[in-house]
């Protein structure tokens, strides 16, 4: 009896120490409402993996909270040969997170591996405009001819034609800088990090959650010592923790505002995100372009945004947010009900049952019933199919699917983030283009616009090439949300970034309780 006691206390006690993962001091306490995929930047396409590289990994830039491009890992960049060429001086005695130096043999190796069809990312295509990307996707070379280095601290980089959003790509989590020497005596990525960030990753038990401890090597001005991260789908559980003292910072939904304590302090923050109902292209039952047309007028996109949403963002009349060059002003499809009916009857739908897809989280399936009902007083058939994250993005990929519900957040502030990954026909399945949606005079658009350096000029391509989006309607665009954070009184000196992967907790401060 004595022994089974004690092993009982000693399963108790290890419990324990794995529930709290052995917090350092000072930790702040986050929620993600899913896993990410995998944590290795060349395959970071979900927002989740994207939020943790950027604790652990230095990029050559990054983004400030307005959006402008700041240095990171480099101490001094220049454009020369007519927006063709970029060099790049890296700073000295930046550190990984095991004590290595970073130097410009690393960045080769990202980039390098990154393009690598061996590897084959769905992000490979960052790169296309380097000299030589041809070449070496198809095998014809070892490595990107246009990227060089010069002694441990230089970087150059030749593209084959100007291409103007090329510089903020290097923001991009799938831009982090990987470890050479790690990676190339088979260092795995996929549930561990190696970077010169922040912080690097613990534990993480899936489903479950995620520590993040202090870079030792790294400078930073607030005193964190780790993150932790709980895996929670549900809002209300989210919030929940929060009230307990378990979670100090939480994106709260407008329902739920009324319940926080005055104590707290909210923080909105307009994010570069869009809200859309993706079609498939590749559906017999949507290929007549007056069925999706009575998709697009049949939704009352400002009831569902203000009842539901209680106004906590902006109807989107285009693919692209207020505040980036291409975004669209003019509604070109407004709610009517007979309007959607009548391009109904003088369509080739039959009645067919729509699949609607979407991921089986609360807010989701809440959305995604308005969006239903809406349809139905229209006359189509609607059969909702809630999936688990990893199921739904496996079903979009494989065109399992006639319609889905989903978002996109930009990965850097360029109009032509909302545009190249959505609907060029290079940007297919994982890329982005989830519909398949294929159009040769898009694609003539958003190519000459990457060329153009003239700002005002490149702003009437990209709305020329969101308007032609519009047009075809391979999803209907909602909303671009607002986001609202409460924290606690504990936290000090966070300030929520407008971009997902660029909140990294520099300045933070915890007082203890």
């Amino acid at each position: 009896m004595k022994k089974i006691l004690l092993i009982t206390i000693s399963l108790l006690f290890l419990s324990a120490c794995t529930d709290s993962f052995m917090m350092p001091k000072s930790t702040l306490k986050l929620a993600l409402e899913a896993n990410p995929k995998n944590l290795d930047p060349a395959f970071s396409t979900d927002s989740y993996s994207g939020i943790l590289i950027g604790l652990c990994y230095s990029n050559l830039l990054s983004f400030d909270h307005e959006g402008n491009i700041v240095l990171d890992a480099t101490k001094f960049y220049s454009i020369s040969d007519k927006g063709r060429k970029y060099s790049f001086l890296l700073k000295e005695n930046i550190r990984f997170s095991n004590g290595d130096i970073l130097t410009s043999k690393d960045v080769l190796y990202t980039l390098n591996r990154l393009a690598d069809p061996k590897i084959d990312s769905p992000r490979a295509w960052l790169l296309k405009d380097v000299v030589g990307y041809s070449d070496y996707r198809k095998g014809r070379s070892t490595s990107l001819k246009g990227i060089t280095i010069d002694g441990d601290q230089k970087l150059i980089i030749h593209l084959s034609k100007p291409f103007a959003p090329f510089l903020s790509m290097f923001a991009m989590p799938q831009m982090a800088i990987l470890n050479k020497k790690f990676m190339e005596v088979g260092g795995d990525l996929k549930e561990a990090t190696l970077g010169s960030g922040p912080y690097q990753l613990k534990s993480w038990r899936r489903d479950q959650d995620l520590l993040f401890v202090k870079n030792t090597y790294h400078k930073k001005k607030g005193s964190l010592n780790g993150i932790h991260f709980k895996i929670l789908k549900d809002p209300f559980t989210r919030l929940a923790e929060y009230k307990k003292g378990t979670l100090d910072i939480v994106e709260v939904a407008p329902s739920q505002q009324k319940q926080i304590s005055e104590k707290s302090t909210k923080m909105d923050i307009n994010q570069y995100n869009l809200y859309f109902l993706g079609l498939n292209m590749k559906s017999k039952k949507l290929s007549d372009l007056n069925i999706r047309k009575s998709i697009a007028s049949a939704i009352d996109k400002e009831v569902i945004l203000n009842k539901l949403l209680k106004a906590q963002g902006l109807i989107a009349h285009g693919p692209v947010p207020l505040g980036l060059q291409g975004h669209i002003k003019k509604a070109t499809f407004l709610f009517n009900t007979a309007k959607a009916k009548k391009g109904l009857k003088l369509s080739s739908y039959k009645g067919e049952v729509l699949d609607f897809v979407l991921w089986n989280e609360p807010k989701s399936m809440m959305i995604c019933q308005s969006i239903k009902q809406y349809l139905e007083k229209a006359g189509f058939k609607i059969k909702l199919r809630p999936l688990d994250w990893n199921a739904f993005t496996e079903s979009l990929v494989k065109l399992d699917y006639d319609l889905f519900y989903r978002n996109w957040i930009a990965d850097f502030p360029d109009g032509d983030n909302f545009l190249y990954p959505l609907f060029h026909s290079q940007s297919k399945g994982l890329k982005g283009n989830y519909p398949h949606y294929a159009n040769k005079t898009f694609d003539k658009i958003i190519s000459i616009s990457r060329k153009e350096s003239k700002s005002e000029i490149r702003r009437e391509l990209l709305e020329k090439a969101a308007q032609k989006a519009i047009d075809d309607v391979s999803r209907v665009f909602l909303w671009f949300k607002k986001k609202t954070y409460v924290v606690s009184n504990r936290v000090k000196n966070f300030h929520p970034h407008p971009l997902y992967n660029s909140n990294k907790y520099l300045e933070v401060d915890l007082l203890e309780k």
